[in-house]
């Protein structure tokens, strides 16, 4: 019979304690301040903005964050080494970050940014052992996403500076009408798997916020996250149709999900690989085959990742205001990018080859994992989501993103859901006792 380490520690609150409070404060705070607090709203700013990777405001509240996370976790310390026991390839690809710093140029603003991926991970940890996936969890989540749109709804309707000045599109509070197009995205994915788990008065509520965040995207044009919208119904047409053409449950899980990895997988190498085989499809209809000029600036990611093809520049040593090779690739594109414009290609120039196998074998551990515990879990969905996204736009490892920011709470949730299953398949559950 299997058996669980350190039964005898693990705690559960049945009432709110000074922990508890503290662990949900640290990943409210988080959700909200990489929401609304990380751009100035309205910002008349064009390409590169060097204090957006100083910003004394993101070290405050990462940084409060991240105490307030490891106070809480104090004492639910066992539980933590439990999880990780389970799941060791996250602090394998956050060590080889550290490690990276060795031979990276900058090491100082890698250490910030490992600081606040740590943040991220620690708040979502402590916020969901302490709620052991509590629906008034997620209510909460649905409240800050909830007004999030609001906010950005009147924004755009009301206020100039919230339309995009290049292209006349929605931008709300974000700096473009891309980042705008991202958030509005995850908003649709979160609010539909949370619409899955609510009671049947309340998904009314949601199904209205559902509707506003779709109008949003839309309103934003950003054609990358329309794209990834499309591509999700898309699969998940095919997937419903694979359900209903198999009543074995196992066979039709198992179809789609080497169906939906595969052509994740399929595409992304293309695009690595083969990218004239996709500029053909725009090209066909009389669209710019470059995506906005992306194509050249990932023919020079390819030119500078030849030179450190293995072990990369070390993280958060390229994208930054003091590296040599950014400064070299302005001159070259007016537009000054702040990213590659493809999350694979970022992983790769900053960890290296080995970086971006770790890396890969997160993400296929995490969905081969999430395909077995079958209905009533979604949030490969968003995984799938955040993949096909990176295609075209660079969210991988990116603190201040919320593209990551969510990563990082989904993949923590499906390995404390794995855990506290087993407490309850083997019967630990009946023996945890409140410390108070």
């Amino acid at each position: 019979m299997k058996t669980l380490q350190y039964p005898q520690m693990l705690f559960v609150y049945r009432q709110p304690t000074v922990y508890s409070r503290l662990g949900e404060f640290s990943f409210y705070l988080l959700l909200s301040y990489i929401l609304f607090g990380t751009s100035t709203p309205f910002p008349e700013r064009d390409g590169f903005n060097p204090e957006n990777a100083t910003s004394i405001y993101n070290q405050i509240f990462f940084s409060l964050s991240l105490v307030c996370s490891f106070i809480s976790l104090i004492p639910l310390r066992m539980e933590v080494v439990e999880i990780f026991r389970r799941e060791k390839l996250l602090l394998i690809l956050l060590g080889w970050c550290t490690l990276s710093l060795m031979w990276s140029v900058y090491p100082f603003i890698g250490v910030k940014r490992i600081v606040l991926l740590v943040a991220g991970t620690s708040s979502s940890l402590a916020i969901l052992l302490h709620s052991r996936g509590s629906s008034h969890m997620f209510t909460r989540i649905k409240y800050i996403l909830m007004t999030y749109l609001l906010i950005t709804l009147v924004s755009v309707l009301v206020i100039p500076g919230a339309i995009d000045p290049k292209f006349g599109t929605w931008r709300g509070l974000e700096p473009t009408k891309n980042n705008l197009g991202q958030v509005a995205i995850v908003c649709l994915i979160m609010l539909f798997i949370i619409r899955q788990t609510e009671p049947e008065h309340k998904r009314k509520h949601t199904l209205i916020f559902l509707v506003i965040a779709a109008l949003i995207l839309l309103g934003s044009w950003s054609v990358t996250s329309i794209g990834v919208l499309v591509g999700l119904l898309m699969v998940g047409l095919l997937v419903w149709v694979i359900d209903v053409a198999f009543n074995s449950e196992p066979t039709a899980r198992v179809l789609s999900t080497v169906f939906l990895f595969g052509f994740t997988i399929l595409f992304a190498g293309t695009m690595l690989l083969a990218p004239d085989l996709l500029t053909s499809i725009p090209n066909s209809i009389g669209k710019d085959i470059t995506f906005s000029g992306r194509t050249f600036l990932w023919e020079s990611m390819w030119v500078e990742i030849q030179g450190h093809w293995w072990f990369g520049t070390g993280y958060a040593g390229f994208w930054n205001p003091e590296s040599v090779g950014m400064e070299i690739l302005h001159e070259e594109f007016v537009w000054l990018p702040n990213q590659a414009h493809n999350g694979y290609l970022d992983v790769l120039n900053e960890l290296g080859l080995i970086g971006l196998i770790i890396f890969s074998a997160l993400i296929v551990r995490y969905i081969f994992i999430a395909s077995r515990i079958g209905e009533g879990f979604y949030w490969h969905w968003f995984i799938a989501a955040m993949l096909v996204m990176n295609l075209q736009e660079s969210t991988f490892l990116r603190p201040h993103n919320f593209f990551n920011a969510v990563f990082l709470f989904a993949y923590v949730l499906l390995f404390v859901q794995l855990y506290f299953s087993d407490i309850r398949r083997f019967g630990a559950d009946e023996k945890i006792t409140s410390p108070n």
